[in-house]
């Protein structure tokens, strides 16, 4: 499923920047977000599909992060790792 971008960031709406509605939007498309990501990785700067892709990147990561964070070690299992 290719979503053109201009639907999915227009769909957001005047809620873009509430992220809320942005995870609504990435559980919905995620799949069909990580498959636009992976067809332009090798996109250049400065082009439209490297704007497409930082954009969908940035919203996935705004996703992951709010509901897929990563604690930081403990520092004496981190130590202990280590050794």
């Amino acid at each position: 499923m290719n979503i053109p971008l201009g639907v999915f960031v227009l769909g957001l709406g005047s809620d873009l920047c509430n992220i809320d509605r942005i995870e609504n939007s990435i559980s919905r498309f995620g799949q069909a977000a990580l498959r636009e990501i992976e067809r332009h990785w090798d996109a250049r700067p400065g082009t439209p599909d490297f704007d497409r892709l930082d954009v969908l990147a940035t919203l996935v990561a705004a996703y992951e992060d709010t509901h897929h964070a990563i604690a930081p070690p403990d520092p004496v299992a981190a130590i202990k790792f280590r050794l």
